[in-house]
């Protein structure tokens, strides 16, 4: 049965769902029953941890069913392995708030589930070292002052299963007959890859090799050999290494940020509303919404409810937040501790296809807006508690 999501919010002005104090609690005595009645029943989570981002153990019958019994497919067929750590039964989930506590908790789960295990980010670690390793070896007599960094969400563990890992090379810090030669440095770069077995041989259609050289950031784009993780090199500027920086400032000052920006990237590329080149939200323009909304939550900034234990409501009040915002108008900045700007006092209105456009500016500066396609969130109307 699908319900109905909450009205939205008044203008610029955020719902408080304090779920801190949990009235229903039960006395010491009696919850002290009722962890013997589960004790035999492992802790949810904790034995899944090392491979939360698999599938969970199913049962040999019909695989819809995880092994403590639970049907973990909602009517849409699609599959939730995070469900089977919530506590749909729990005799504490009584009274009119129990749908918010739940979609509290399958929020939390789902973000547990979405984010990186530490075995899972420290081989991809492994491989940004081989390939980093492997192009400064190329050209050590060439370039002997590349800098070639990882930046984006690998830097900060804020990827989702199966994200790409970004490598950009400081065009400054290459000779500029290098970069002159993008083709050239490019293949160079493709062949050492291939002899240390990092990418597949093979006609470069079938390993997954594509090289744009025309762009203004010249790219090529991998699939690694182990794991078949996508790779984007790049040669350009060192302001997406700065970016990563300033977000993980962000993540240190609002711990929250990072589920809920992995649950935000998971609905947007449910949606495919993820695609930049699409003018959709990347994950650099996602997290500038988190932190302006979050910035300005009134709630939270007040320290009226604890972020984390709040997170599904904070996920739905995102989306109410920037349903109703006045795009056609304003846009947003994370400086100054969060504010919103006249998009007509910066001239970022006219000379552009549409006036609701959502625009951003860039942290690192505040002449440069990102200006995204995406009309307003009038998609953001499709329900997120089923």
């Amino acid at each position: 049965m699908q319900l109905p999501p909450p009205p939205p919010p008044p203008a610029q002005k955020y719902l408080s769902h304090n779920l801190n104090n949990n009235h229903n609690e039960a006395s010491s005595s009696s919850s002290g029953q009722k962890r013997n009645k589960q004790a035999d029943r492992p802790e949810k989570g904790k034995e899944r941890k090392d491979n939360k981002r698999k599938a969970d153990v199913l049962s040999e019958d019909d695989g819809e069913y995880d092994e403590y019994g639970y049907n973990s497919k909602n009517q849409g067929g699609e599959y939730l392995p995070w469900v089977t750590d919530v506590e749909w039964f729990n005799e504490d989930m009584g009274g009119p708030a129990s749908v918010w506590k739940l979609f509290n908790q399958e929020s939390r789960a789902a973000a547990r589930w979405l984010a990186p295990t530490k075995h899972e980010h420290h081989t991809r670690e492994m491989l940004v070292d081989l390939i980093l390793d492997t192009i400064k070896r190329e050209f050590r007599n060439d370039a002997p002052q590349m800098q070639i960094e990882p930046f984006g969400s690998h830097v900060n563990e804020l990827y989702l299963p199966g994200g790409d890992i970004d490598i950009v090379i400081v065009k400054e810090t290459v000779p500029g007959r290098l970069v002159r030669g993008i083709t050239a440095m490019f293949k160079r770069i493709i062949s050492a890859l291939r002899v240390n077995r990092i990418i597949p041989g093979g006609p470069w259609n079938e390993a997954g090799i594509q090289m744009i050289t025309q762009a203004k950031c010249p790219i090529i784009k991998l699939k690694t050999l182990q794991g078949n993780i996508s790779v984007d090199i790049s040669v350009y500027d060192d302001g997406g290494i700065r970016a990563s920086r300033i977000v993980g400032g962000y993540l240190k000052q609002y711990p929250v940020a990072r589920d809920l920006v992995l649950l935000v990237k998971a609905y947007m590329r449910k949606y495919k509303l993820n695609e930049v080149f699409l003018g959709g939200l990347g994950s650099y323009s996602t997290f500038c919404l988190v932190i302006s909304f979050l910035q300005n939550h009134e709630a939270i900034q007040a320290k009226e409810i604890d972020p984390l234990r709040n997170l599904g409501v904070l996920f739905q009040e995102f989306f109410e937040r920037y349903s109703t915002f006045e795009w056609d108008r304003y846009g947003i900045s994370l400086r100054d501790g969060g504010r919103l700007f006249r998009k007509d006092a910066k001239g970022w209105i006219y000379g552009y296809q549409d006036p609701r456009n959502i625009a951003i500016e860039d942290p690192q500066d505040s002449c440069k807006p990102f200006l995204l396609l995406l009309p307003e969130f009038s998609w953001a109307d499709k329900p997120i508690i089923r």
